[in-house]
């Protein structure tokens, strides 16, 4: 089967796990999961962030270029693929219906309310942010302010168990599925990344 340049695949792959992300954020959700991007384990990370060829980075864009990897790829049962979006400026019945599209093909979601940054401040704190913006408006300088000198993805992937036993404890979502505000479902994506990584912290 003939597979595209952007996403092609080494069959070096047979003998590891997968795990395909597909993010909405440039910046952010890039520097987080770049480290984890290495070929020395049996588990390999794929990451595909926004790019010029691809610029559509809203949850059904994502869910798009997923269901097209799937389509042009010979994923083993044990890969999986993840969608990595925020709650805001997306509409929530947009949110419902990729979340049902995309549970149709089997696909995970790491959805953040408000935003990715979110889950970036569990890793530094321990318990539910106070006096935070509601909206990724702000978020950032929120963050400056909480962490002394900024985040850096280092220090977050040595907190990661924290953050995980963190967001999982205080995580709540509606009755369909959508995470409530200052919820993050990237929890489950780290656990399924640190349950198959070997030497990760």
């Amino acid at each position: 089967m003939k597979r595209t340049k952007s996403y092609s695949r080494k069959s070096a792959h047979k003998s590891s796990n997968l795990i395909i992300i597909f993010c909405e954020g440039e910046d952010t959700e890039p520097a987080y999961f770049k480290p984890f991007c290495k070929e020395d384990s049996r588990l390999k990370v794929k990451l595909y962030p926004p790019d010029k060829s691809h610029p559509n980075n809203s949850p059904r864009g994502l869910y798009l270029r997923a269901k097209r990897y799937k389509q042009e790829n010979d994923l083993r049962n044990d890969d999986s693929i993840w969608l990595v979006f925020d709650s805001d400026y997306n509409d929530l019945e947009e949110l419902k219906k990729v979340r049902q599209m995309a549970e149709e093909q089997k696909f995970h979601i790491a959805q953040s309310n408000p935003c990715f940054e979110l889950w970036i401040y569990y890793h530094y704190a321990a318990s539910v942010p106070k006096n935070a913006p509601t909206s990724q408006i702000g978020w950032k300088g929120y963050l400056y302010n909480q962490i002394s000198g900024g985040w850096k993805a280092e220090t977050c992937h040595q907190k990661v168990k924290q953050a995980i036993e963190l967001a999982g404890s205080i995580f709540q979502a509606d009755r369909d599925g959508i995470p409530k505000l200052y919820s993050t479902e990237c929890y489950k994506l780290l656990e399924d990344i640190l349950q198959l990584q070997d030497g990760w912290c």
